[in-house]
């Protein structure tokens, strides 16, 4: 049993090879229980009717004894989540090719111009094993049920992309996270990136622009937009690729996922040329009461929270039910739009949800094309390479 999502990928990834079934319990968790949102998976075997009587009696995964055991118990806690690291770098992981990736990663952060992960880089080699093990579990597990499957169609129709290809306008995604956890800033630094996270001096506020975002990394963020875009005019890059924008086409739309304050502006205060449109939160659909409870709740407003004010974990411990569920299926409909059916998504794979989204994009989408890996895919980590573990550092044993 494992009672969080991510746990569950991992593991579930394994299962052929350790010989397991890995049941969820989520009942506890915040966003809500995985059946509110997803089909229940099936499995190679019967359950027992006493599965979760007494949870007890299980053996705790990671402690001594535990290859014997019928019933393994996956918590949080930080031993056995040790120990899953170390069974996915023997089993899925290769040693030489991350003693290159360390090598490559000490160069980089001589180089005080390397702000962004290349592309092609996105999923080191040496980790692919591993990320197409995690990728292949989650298509399995991340069926939306038919509620949550409605919800993204919507999505996926506010924003264009339900149009053909040859009468529509670029789409991509920009997932910005500038940091909230120490962890972040260590690891960022650590694979030779330059950005600032927690930068001393934040860009100045003015009363009509929110702001924690410092100038130079949001630069980097709309450059990164600029050149997925530009990719997508590139038929030796992108398969089916727009034509060159002419006086008269329609802008491409760039739809940012973000917790922060203040960048939606800041990202169309750079686009000096008016080059693109932008648009944040294209898929809420609260309720009136929902909708009420979000402002008062989350310190926001009607007339401001659509651009300035967006949820984050610590916000949902103070919402009911109702409003949890919402804001969740609100998240899952993003990610999988944006990494399923944008044109392109700039991700931090320094957050799990960066992660998260380029293993749902699976091989082609994280990787790129067969025999053109170097050029990367339609999702791009912009920061930290995707790991399949549960700390970065796991990788290197």
């Amino acid at each position: 049993m494992s009672d969080s999502p991510s746990q569950q990928l991992r593991a579930a990834a394994l299962s052929a090879e350790m010989g397991w079934t890995v049941v969820p319990v989520t009942t506890d968790w915040i966003y809500g229980d995985l059946d509110n949102f997803f089909v229940t998976p099936t499995y190679g075997c019967t359950l027992p009717p006493d599965l979760l009587n007494d949870i007890s009696t299980y053996k705790e995964f990671g402690t001594e004894g535990w290859e014997r055991a019928d019933r393994l118990q996956l918590t949080r806690n930080f031993h056995p989540l040790l120990h899953l690291d170390g069974l996915i770098r023997d089993r899925s992981i290769d040693p030489k090719a991350m003693h290159r990736l360390d090598m490559k990663q000490r160069l980089w952060s001589l180089d005080k111009e390397h702000l962004t992960l290349p592309y092609g880089e996105s999923v080191p080699h040496g980790v692919d094993k591993a990320f197409l093990e995690q990728a292949d579990a989650l298509k399995r597990l991340w069926v939306p049920n038919a509620r949550m499957q409605a919800q993204i169609d919507r999505l996926a129709t506010r924003i264009g992309l339900h149009q053909a290809r040859s009468t529509r306008r670029p789409v991509v995604a920009v997932q910005v996270r500038l940091g909230d956890k120490k962890t972040e800033l260590d690891d960022l630094q650590r694979v030779g990136s330059h950005m600032q996270l927690y930068a001393s001096t934040p860009m100045r506020q003015s009363p009509t622009t929110l702001t924690d975002a410092r100038s130079d990394d949001m630069n980097v963020y709309f450059q990164a937009i600029q050149v997925a875009i530009g990719r997508l005019y590139e038929p030796d890059l992108t398969p089916g690729a727009f034509p060159r924008p002419t006086a008269g086409s329609q802008k491409p739309l760039v739809v940012v996922m973000t917790a922060e304050p203040g960048v939606t502006e800041q990202l169309s205060a750079l686009d000096k040329h008016n080059e693109f449109d932008f648009i944040l939160t294209p898929s809420s659909e609260l309720t009136s009461e929902q909708q009420e409870e979000y402002d008062r709740v989350f310190n926001s407003t009607s007339a401001t929270h659509a651009i300035h004010r967006r949820w984050d974990q610590k916000d949902l411990e103070k919402a009911s039910l109702s409003l949890r569920l919402a804001l969740t299926r609100q998240l899952i409909a993003e990610l999988t739009v944006y990494s399923r059916l944008a044109d392109a998504f700039v991700v931090s794979g320094n957050s799990n949800l960066g992660r998260l989204a380029l293993t749902l994009a699976g091989e082609e989408g994280a990787l790129g094309l067969p025999g053109q890996r170097i050029f990367g895919g339609r999702v791009r980590s912009i920061d930290v390479p995707f790991y399949p573990t549960t700390w970065r550092t796991s990788i290197f044993a």
